[in-house]
């Protein structure tokens, strides 16, 4: 029996990519972060590696990324990456000042009267 949620090698480095990008840092950055050559990085995000990455090269990304391993080396599917958006957008909300917070209160409050109008009118 197979564990359909372990990836493969080759979409850790597209994982990580995304991941990268998300947090729009660039390779170099990850690399200083992580205290790992910006080749290196770069290799595996393209998958040129006979092997996988070392355990040790994964934990220090994750750490850069501030992301938990399993986003790597998991099927991270929607509900995992819905998961991590979530807590990294609550994060930075919870940093902002009050008038930013004002601001996106108001942002979903007409969102949420828009969709309640359409689900009316549907």
């Amino acid at each position: 029996m197979t564990d359909n949620s372990t990836m493969s090698i080759s979409n850790i480095g597209k994982n990580i990519k995304r991941f990268r990008k998300i947090r729009r840092l660039t390779q170099s950055e990850v690399a200083a972060l992580a205290n790992i050559p910006q080749d290196r990085i770069q290799s595996i995000e393209e998958s040129k590696e006979d092997n996988a990455p070392s355990l040790d090269n994964l934990m220090r990304i994750c750490m850069a990324l501030e992301i938990p391993i399993d986003c790597l080396v998991k099927d991270c599917g929607v509900k995992l990456f819905e998961d991590y958006a979530h807590l990294r957008a609550f994060s930075v909300y919870q940093r902002l000042d009050n008038s930013k917070k004002a601001r996106i209160s108001e942002l979903l409050y007409d969102t949420f009267s828009i969709i309640s109008e359409e689900n009316l009118t549907s």
